[in-house]
């Protein structure tokens, strides 16, 4: 995504939480923080971590295959248009001789 709509996001979570922080919506989910151990949530930020990762490069690759895929195509294309000339260039070459 462009950076920009990054921005948007997180000023947007930013807002909602502030919002909800103002009704004391998240006074829940701070006890239930502050009861965890350290190490679960290590664990849960890791598993996010490794989530966003994965789908990072699963788009990073899609876009190099797409790239790939469009390269071979110009290639193959390039390929027919020179076996057409070939072949118009020996019709008229036979046409000439008969």
């Amino acid at each position: 995504m462009k950076k920009s709509r990054w921005t948007f996001i997180v000023v947007g979570l930013l807002v909602a939480f502030y919002i909800l922080q103002q009704f004391n919506a998240l006074n829940g989910v701070v006890s239930l923080l502050n009861k965890m151990p350290l190490w679960t949530m290590i664990v849960f930020l890791g598993i996010i971590v490794s989530a966003w990762q994965y789908f990072r490069s699963a788009r990073q690759e899609e876009d190099e295959d797409s790239h790939w895929i469009e390269e071979q195509g110009k290639v193959y294309i390039h390929r027919m248009e020179e076996e057409k000339k070939r072949r118009e260039k020996r019709q008229a070459n036979e046409e000439v001789h008969s």
